[in-house]
């Protein structure tokens, strides 16, 4: 008995009151004012708190401003930096939904594809999260990538 009540009081408390939180994030293009409907994994990360996401987005932001004239070296610096700050996790593809276990005052910080962010603060009791807004700036067009085969 005294080592089951051991073990018991050695769970933190705060192990006790993690959340399940879903949610979807929506791409939302500025250029045109259109909600982006392709297929598209959103990348996220969670963090302690909303402090310490901000200060990973302002890394993202460094990144751009000071790499923006060479992207091979800025797709190496946001890779590298993902790989650092642990986001590894990913949204469905189509609809955009993610599940976590948080901590109420946790942060869950989002990345697109071409690496703009936003921040969400978790709320104590609040366990779904709808349209969370990315904003990204996409031209539409059509890059199609290789050479095309020939028929035989």
């Amino acid at each position: 008995m005294f080592l089951l009540w051991g073990i018991m009081t050695c769970v933190p408390a705060a192990a006790q009151n993690t959340m399940l939180v879903k949610g979807n994030v929506q791409l939302f293009n500025k250029v045109d004012t259109t909600v982006i409907t392709d297929n598209e994994r959103v990348g996220y990360g969670i963090f302690e708190n909303k402090e310490r996401a901000e200060a990973v987005q302002r890394e993202f932001q460094r990144i751009e401003e000071r790499y923006n004239d060479d992207f091979v070296v800025m797709d190496e610096k946001y890779i590298e930096l993902l790989k650092r700050e642990n986001i590894k996790s990913w949204t469905s593809a189509k609809t955009r939904i993610f599940e976590a276990n948080v901590l109420p005052g946790m942060a869950i910080l989002f990345v697109s594809s071409d690496y703009t962010t936003t921040i969400l603060e978790i709320q104590e009791g609040v366990t779904e999260y709808k349209d969370i807004t990315l904003k990204v700036n996409r031209l539409k067009e059509t890059v199609k990538i290789g050479t095309p085969k020939e028929k035989r």
